[in-house]
């Protein structure tokens, strides 16, 4: 599969689609029944980075994991609109850190 680095999508509720929207992204709206097949979708295609809405990761944790092994897409969780993830993107924010940098230095704790 060719990646292409500038193609971005976009897996979350619809106010989190329509942000991105407006940035151009590929948007794929979700809830939380049919993220895992949404976001399994979305990372069978030629894109270079995936954000995730955080209320719809906490559902699909284990495929978000599964997904972070792989070079490409990239999965990045963002916080939603509704904001209703209760800190699982920054957890997880915190955690790519650590593996990336051997420390965490962002949130101050070594």
């Amino acid at each position: 599969m060719n990646y292409s680095f500038t193609k971005i999508a976009v897996v979350g509720d619809n106010d989190t689609c329509l942000a991105f929207k407006a940035i151009g992204a590929d948007t794929y709206a979700a809830g939380l029944d049919s993220a895992n097949k949404v976001l399994k979708d979305a990372a069978s295609k030629d894109y270079g980075m995936i954000f995730i809405a955080e209320e719809l990761a906490v559902g699909v944790a284990d495929m978000l994991q599964a997904l972070k092994m792989r070079l490409y897409p990239a999965i990045v969780v963002v916080p939603s609109a509704t904001g209703t993830g209760a800190g699982f993107a920054t957890e997880l924010l915190k955690k790519d850190i650590e593996r990336a940098i051997g420390s965490d230095a962002v949130f101050g704790k070594q």
